[in-house]
């Protein structure tokens, strides 16, 4: 799950709109504003485990669950290379085959 937060700051208070892409998890109500203090404490009784990840853009961090791991990347560079292999190979024995039987 992927949670942003716009931070306002107006008049010595401090605010957060919450835009979450699953905010059933979350107790907070994706553009509605909520004190840092209201958000704390809804995200502390979610059933989420949340924990702040460093954000490795420069942010302050993002909410992630305890315990996930980002998806391991797959290679199908050497899939998509044996597959234009074998369809070159048939390609040239076609060929062949058509100029024999001329």
């Amino acid at each position: 799950m992927h949670m942003t937060f716009l931070y306002i700051c107006a008049s010595e208070k401090s605010y957060v709109v919450p835009f979450a892409s699953r905010p059933d998890f979350t107790n907070l109500e994706n553009g509605k504003r909520y004190t840092i203090t209201e958000t704390g404490k809804l995200l502390r009784d979610s059933d989420m485990n949340v924990t702040m990840a460093p954000d490795e853009n420069g942010g302050g961090g993002v909410p992630s669950q305890s315990g996930q791991t980002a998806p391991k990347k797959q290679l199908y560079w050497p899939f998509a290379i044996g597959m234009m292999s074998a369809l070159l190979i048939i390609a040239v024995v076609v060929l062949i085959v058509k100029k024999v039987r001329k």
